[in-house]
């Protein structure tokens, strides 16, 4: 990847930058795994009220 010469003096802040949006993302993925993980829990929730494994109380 070539940097123009009128670009090098940013360098070091643009590296910075994409390093606290990395870590932006990894909040994000964290936020979206959780978020999965509860999807995943009521699909199984569901599964096993089809399959007669649990009832649902009166």
């Amino acid at each position: 990847m070539a940097v123009k010469k009128s670009g090098v003096s940013t360098i070091t802040a643009r590296r910075e930058f994409i390093e606290n949006y990395r870590g932006t993302v990894i909040e994000q993925r964290k936020e979206l795994d959780l978020r999965l993980e509860k999807v995943d829990q009521k699909i199984d929730f569901f599964k096993r009220l089809e399959s007669g494994q649990l009832e649902l109380e009166r």
